[in-house]
């Protein structure tokens, strides 16, 4: 006998869902509706089922939230799963970064229900973003909306769910105490299941909760329990991280702790998938991508592509070089009505941003290796131009500006975002004697050139390149730690980086014409623009007054430093 158990929390939904598609033969499958009641969590029902299990039972447990649909479940698909080893629909590849932990990579298929009108036979397969696997294939952790193993694995290990975590963690917790105390394996299985309700955005007591979660998880696995674990809604400009698989068609509500942020819930999607919290690890390679994706909207004032967005023309042609997932063309598109052409390293960002339909093309290259003439169709093509942090991950930047000159319509221009290495967080920690690599930031370790204002105005210049308008994004740094004045500095150190506007320059975005000036000239007007630039981002800057203003009276009441502060 396999067994079916589902921790129910809405019986009206449950019963459209989990029973609404062909139920398995009761000879086959028992089906076990576990009602959550005074508040249990799901997790110690299921640990509730596994204890009462008879010693006699032999057969698959099948453990899935109430929003699971079966389509044609048979005994016949499980007769060639190893029973040693633990399944699931969906999964995900950890590993170590060099500081900080990032989400993992989802690898898999998930289903959506198909619309009314449909038949069940036309459901929509939609391939999660990472590495396309097939059944068996093995993963770190799996996806919780199901979680398939043996009984007699079961009694054999001990295995139980974690009941210190309510639900957003269990599964993962799972998996790796199985792997790490009795080398179980995770896989891929292709069970044919769907899903569909929705769930509501998180209140703050669940919030609250997740943040206890995420705390002990990081400290189990992550290296050390997060100073900060009270969640909070993004305040710094850069909005919510959407890292589902149908980007732009649904948003991810995060909570940050720590400063790492965490997705909760992706609601307003098709089938409402929901995904759970993830430590996630990245390559060298393909770390810029994933570290900068986003869902970009107008309000985020201090995003370089909101920024360049005013630089652009309506109905242009742009390439996006760097598309990554393909955020910015997203945006661009939907604000701009463009036509979209972009072009990347990664091969497995490039498969991503192809779900998204809005790229008239789509090119896999080595900016530091391309034969030019491959690109002969793009000489005097675009009007715009995209590069987005990208120029700092290149050993010779200026080339691939040279490049992308000759790519330029009559009137195009270039719009570049280039870090700010002399950021007042950064010149605090040279002071200190140290300049640590983090994931993301000024100190991404994958940047191979660094550039403050004076270097990006020569930069420029050097390609025969005019600002022809600059505008900044905004940082205030904290207080020590990453991201975070150094302490124990001289007063007067403080008084420099707080009360120079470029220090507290995130990034430049400039936006560059072609000119026939002579170095010299174009490098002193170039420097005239920079200087400029932190002028032309009233709302960013109004926007991180709020933290620097903080910032000084944390210093006045306890550091005892006293800064005259800028006018903002």
């Amino acid at each position: 006998m396999h067994y079916i158990i589902s921790a129910i929390k809405d019986g009206k939904r449950h019963k459209q869902c989990l029973l609404a598609g062909k139920t398995p033969p009761e000879d086959t499958f028992a089906m076990h509706q576990l009602p959550v009641r005074n508040k249990l969590s799901e997790v110690r029902l299921f640990n509730a089922f596994l204890s009462d299990l008879p010693d006699d039972a032999t057969g698959w447990l099948l453990f899935c939230p109430d929003t699971t649909v079966f389509q044609n479940l048979s005994a016949d698909l499980l007769e060639n799963l190893d029973t040693d080893s633990i399944y699931g629909i969906f999964g995900a590849r950890l590993a170590k970064n060099l500081q900080e932990k990032k989400f993992c990579e989802y690898c898999g298929q998930i289903h959506e229900l198909p619309q009314a009108g449909k038949r069940p036979q036309d459901l929509l397969s939609v391939k999660l973003r990472g590495t396309e696997v097939r059944a068996g294939t093995e993963v770190d952790v799996l996806g919780r909306q199901c979680l398939l193993l043996h009984s007699d694995l079961c009694r054999r290990t001990g295995l139980k769910f974690d009941s210190e975590y309510a639900e957003d963690f269990h599964v993962e917790d799972f998996c790796l105490r199985a792997a790490a105390g009795h080398g179980v394996k995770s896989r891929i299985t292709s069970l044919p299941l769907a899903f569909q309700g929705q769930e509501p955005a998180p209140d703050a007591k669940k919030l609250a909760r997740l943040g206890q979660d995420f705390a002990r998880y990081h400290a189990k696995y992550a290296g050390g329990t997060p100073a900060n674990i009270a969640p909070e809604a993004s305040k710094d400009g850069n909005g919510q991280r959407d890292l589902s698989p149908w980007p732009g068609k649904g948003r991810v509500c995060t909570a940050r702790f720590a400063n790492l942020p965490v997705i909760i819930k992706a609601s307003g999607l098709p089938g409402s998938a929901v995904f759970t919290p993830l430590l996630r690890e990245e390559t060298a390679l393909e770390a810029p991508a994933d570290a900068y994706h986003w869902a970009i909207d107008k309000s985020m004032v201090n995003l370089p592509p909101v920024i360049a967005l005013r630089m652009m023309r309506p109905k242009s042609r742009i390439l996006d070089v760097g598309c990554a997932f393909g955020d910015n063309g997203l945006f661009f598109k939907n604000e701009l009505e463009a036509t979209l052409w972009g072009m990347d390293y990664s091969a497995s960002s490039l498969e991503y941003a192809r779900l998204l339909n809005i790229y008239d093309e789509l090119t896999q290259v080595d900016l530091e290796n391309m034969f030019m003439p491959d690109f002969s169709r793009y000489y005097h093509f675009f009007n715009h131009i995209f590069i987005g942090d990208v120029l700092e991950h290149l050993r010779e930047p200026g080339t691939t500006l040279s490049m992308c000159r000759e790519w330029l319509a009559p009137g195009g221009s270039i719009i570049v975002s280039l870090p700010n290495i002399a950021q007042a967080y950064v010149q605090s920690s040279l002071l200190d004697g140290r300049f640590d690599y983090l994931s993301t930031g000024t100190q991404d370790y994958t940047h191979l050139r660094f550039f403050g204002g004076v270097n990006q105005a020569a930069l420029y210049a050097r390609q025969g390149l005019e600002i022809k308008q600059a505008s900044a994004s905004f940082y205030c740094p904290g207080w020590h730690g990453a991201w975070g004045l150094a302490p124990g500095l001289p007063v007067p150190v403080y008084e420099y980086l707080l009360g120079n506007l470029h220090c507290l320059v995130l990034q430049y975005i400039c936006q560059l014409e072609k000119s026939d000036l002579d170095f010299e000239e174009l490098e002193a007007h170039n420097l005239k623009q920079i200087e400029q630039s932190v002028h032309n981002n009233p709302a960013g800057l109004a926007l991180t007054s709020i933290k620097y203003r903080k910032l000084l009276k944390y210093l006045e009441e306890k550091q005892g430093i006293k800064i005259n502060p800028l006018k903002l």
